[in-house]
């Protein structure tokens, strides 16, 4: 699960979900950190090191690209799941939970979850697409990860 959530820009190329951002010669590089690289080396991929693998792409070999952020409800408040390190969770509360919280608005506190603790009691886990300008946007604009209390994937 834990290198299921994704935040940032992605990119599908061949089928599958990565990581990605324009290099300083206007090519476009996919980033793997799910240590699949055995895997994904027949694609063209290269070994970075133990965890992360890339590869350069023109932006005509990339089939589709879009901004994540993933959100959730956890303990019945929204929060935007900013990343996942170091086996914990950081959220970052909405508008309304922060008011909930008795913080203000322009308060940016992140709340830290440990990871297991997190995946058994967040209520729900989506991600909101949108499109990336001068690429095709060809997956839905919000997908599920866990709904009503049970994992999608």
């Amino acid at each position: 699960m834990e290198n299921k959530i994704i935040h940032g820009d992605c990119a599908i190329f061949k089928n599958k979900i990565f990581e990605f951002y324009q290099d300083d010669s206007g090519f476009f590089e996919l980033i793997d950190r799910g240590k699949n690289f055995e895997f994904l080396r027949e694609m063209g991929f290269v070994k970075y090191n133990d965890s992360i693998s890339y590869i350069k792409l023109k932006r005509e070999n990339i089939e589709s690209a879009y901004k994540v952020r993933t959100r959730c409800i956890y303990n019945g408040w929204g929060y935007e799941i900013e990343n996942i390190i170091y086996g914990k969770a950081i959220l970052g509360p909405e508008l309304e939970t922060k008011s909930h919280l008795g913080l203000h608005v322009y308060d940016d506190k992140r709340i830290e979850v440990e990871y297991n603790n997190f995946i058994e009691e967040v209520d729900e886990i989506w991600e909101e697409r949108t499109p990336i300008k001068g690429f095709k946007f060809d997956v839905e604009p919000v997908h599920y990860i866990k709904k009503d209390g049970k994992y999608l994937e």
